[in-house]
């Protein structure tokens, strides 16, 4: 029999994962270069890293093999498979912008290099273009991106294009209008403008004090302890509104464990989870130019593996985000786990079907779940996926752990949010449809859910309740004012604030 013996090449990942990507193989031509009777397909999860391969047996012939990103983009290449022959078929991720940022950059937090320079020809072509139209000199497509003008310059298109509310933006849109409207500005003088260091009001002093803006990001994290407020409703109405939110509530947590990286895109912490154990109400508020964000810290978070071993959680702000001027984002590397939660954003969730289903059949999703107390975050996490999915079978399995995940963890509030929609799904009587409706009640009353597809389902939950019910009602309008600070490209909950948040 032939195979393939498949892998995502990723360096830096401290260790390959493996279950991390989802991809699957299309046979279109058989050995003999025609069109085969029944083309062999197959649906899988590869592992990413350095070493580890996925083995798929197949008949030979010529095939397309397909890997779906957490990001959305999709990776394939062609491979011919000879009778009687493993064929190995690497394929690559893009690279990452730096060592440290492998992690992001697999989980599609951070774009890859190759995202990057392919953004960056796109920009430049569209520029071109608008100034042929406007008759305007423009260089070779190279000598372009090599400029320095070229990130003041993208920065600003891309800003225009997306009506971006970013100072760096509205610095530099009249620069763009300029080089690409009537007039016969060329690149040179662009380039000339970028080099200006005067105070006057040149194009080219503008330009330096736009560039000054967009380097200047700082960004502040301080962790905060919060502890349960006695007013719950009081609790949601802070964080309803722009303005402290909880950071008074708790206090102030040392961080000499945490790491600072070097480049001044990138602000990168990492937490040593070994001296978080116990503790489930942590929060990492981040301050940067453009406002401030909240973290709800997924710990402590342990390995499923025998004996336990602390799994490092990092905190990445991020002022290169593509869609808006700064991110703030969290990745639990956990080799075990790590692929599912990379799928689980709004757009990719339902993709991680096949990386759940291989937990559950090697047994590391149940173990999760009755390991509750080793690391009940990530039964949660496997919870929510089913959720997605709708796997039946999978859910009749768990039945016993669903109830303990919301009873033995009452700090948590996503064991009761998965309690209440596995219950409302499934719900055949009014006595059931009162088991939802409770534990829906009980997760607002714990707090804000670790996992932002915990947030949503909570406010769904509540919706569902609250024309009958006025204290549902009431929990249904303090989330909604919650719910639009989300960020729903990520698994864990980020709740974003505007500048004059005063945190």
């Amino acid at each position: 029999m032939s195979a393939m013996s498949i892998k995502a090449h990723k360096a830096n990942l401290g260790g390959d994962i493996k279950y991390a990507l989802v991809a699957k193989a299309i046979q279109y031509e058989d050995e003999t270069g025609g069109r085969p009777e029944k083309p062999f397909m197959s649906e899988f999860v590869i592992p990413a890293g350095t070493s580890e391969v996925k083995r798929v047996d197949c008949p030979p012939g010529h095939y397309r093999v397909e890997v779906l990103l957490p990001s959305g983009d999709i990776l394939n290449e062609d491979v011919i498979v000879q009778d009687g022959e493993d064929t190995t078929v690497e394929l690559q991720t893009g690279g990452s912008q730096h060592e440290w940022l492998s992690w992001q950059t697999l989980a599609g937090v951070v774009p890859s290099r190759a995202t990057l320079e392919s953004a960056v020809t796109t920009t430049v072509d569209w520029v071109k273009k608008v100034a042929q139209d406007a008759d305007i000199e423009l260089p070779t497509r190279e000598e372009i991106k090599n400029s320095p003008a070229l990130e003041a310059v993208a920065t600003a298109v891309v800003g225009r294009l997306l009506e971006a509310d970013d100072p760096r933006v509205s610095k530099l849109t009249d620069l763009v209008k300029g080089v690409v409207g009537a007039g016969k500005i060329t690149w040179r003088d662009v380039t000339r403008a970028v080099s200006t260091l005067s105070e006057d009001k040149s194009e080219g002093a503008r330009l330096q004090r736009a560039q000054q803006v967009d380097s200047s990001l700082d960004a502040e994290l301080v962790w905060r302890e919060v502890g349960r407020p006695a007013d719950m409703q009081e609790f949601w109405k802070r964080l309803g509104r722009s303005s402290a939110p909880i950071a008074r509530a708790g206090r102030k947590l040392k961080n000499e464990n945490h790491a600072l990286s070097e480049d001044s895109n990138f602000f990168l912490w990492r937490l040593d989870a070994a001296r978080e154990r116990g503790h489930f109400n942590r929060w990492a508020v981040v301050r940067h130019d453009f406002g401030v964000e909240l973290a709800r810290l997924p710990l402590p978070w342990v390995s499923m593996a025998e004996p336990p071993v602390p799994v490092s959680v990092q905190v990445l702000v991020d002022r290169r985000s593509t869609y808006r001027p700064v991110r703030t984002t969290v990745t639990v590397t956990d080799a075990d786990i790590g692929g599912l939660l990379s799928y689980m954003t709004a757009g990719t969730v339902g993709a991680g079907q096949p990386i759940l289903r291989e937990l559950v059949e090697n047994g590391i999703v149940e173990n999760a779940l009755r390991n509750k107390r080793t690391n009940p975050l990530a039964a949660c996490a496997a919870g929510y996926s089913a959720i997605a999915v709708g796997d039946e079978a999978t859910f009749d399995r768990w039945k016993p752990w669903i109830a303990r995940l919301m009873d033995d963890f009452p700090l948590i509030p996503d064991g009761a949010v998965i309690f209440a929609r596995r219950m409302l799904q499934t719900a055949e009587d009014e006595a059931q449809l009162g088991a939802a409706k409770q534990a829906f009640k009980t997760a607002f009353e714990r707090g804000i859910p670790f996992f932002a597809a915990g947030v949503q389902h909570l406010q769904d939950g509540l919706f569902t309740f609250s024309a009958k019910d006025p204290v549902m009602e009431r929990m249904y309008r303090a989330i909604s004012k919650v719910t639009p600070r989300l960020d729903p490209g990520q698994p864990f909950t980020v709740l974003r604030y505007a500048k004059k948040a005063n945190l």
